[in-house]
C-alpha cells in the first residue's frame, strides 16, 4: 500500500493503518530531508511526532496492543513514567508479552507506580 491509501485508511479509522501512520510519523520526523528535500525545523518535528502519539492513541484506544506498546516507549524516552505504564499495562492486558516486561521493570524499579510505605521497613 502506499502513503495516500494508508492515510486514507486512517482517516476512515481502520487502526491497523493509524498504527502504521503514527509510527511512521513519529519515528521518520527527523529523518525528512534524506531524499534531498529541504530538513523540517524543530519546531516541525516536533507537531508532526505529536501527530503521530495522536495517531498511535487512537489505534490504541480501539485495542491495538503494539499502539499501546510503542506509546509506552515514547513516554518512557520523555521520562513521563505514570504515562509509559499506563500504556504498557494495557498492552500487558492485551497480551503483549514485552508490554508485560517493562510494566515488570517499573514495578521493580519503582518508576511511574506508586511504592508502598510498608511500616516497620527502613
Amino acid at each position: 500500500l502506499g502513503l495516500a491509501a494508508i492515510q486514507r485508511m486512517a482517516r476512515q479509522g481502520d487502526m491497523a493503518a493509524q498504527y502504521s501512520l503514527g509510527a511512521e510519523m513519529f519515528y521518520t520526523a527527523a529523518a525528512t530531508g534524506t531524499d534531498g528535500s529541504p530538513p523540517m525545523s524543530a519546531a516541525n518535528i516536533a507537531l508532526q511526532r505529536e501527530a503521530g502519539v495522536a495517531m498511535l492513541q487512537k489505534a490504541a484506544a480501539q485495542g491495538h496492543a503494539y499502539a499501546m506498546h510503542v506509546l509506552g516507549d515514547i513516554f518512557a524516552a520523555r521520562k513521563e513514567h505514570e504515562q509509559s505504564v499506563k500504556w504498557w499495562t494495557q498492552g500487558a492486558e492485551a497480551g503483549l508479552p514485552v508490554s508485560m516486561v517493562n510494566l515488570a521493570v517499573c514495578l521493580e524499579l519503582g518508576q511511574g507506580v506508586a511504592v508502598p510505605d510498608y511500616p516497620g521497613a527502613a
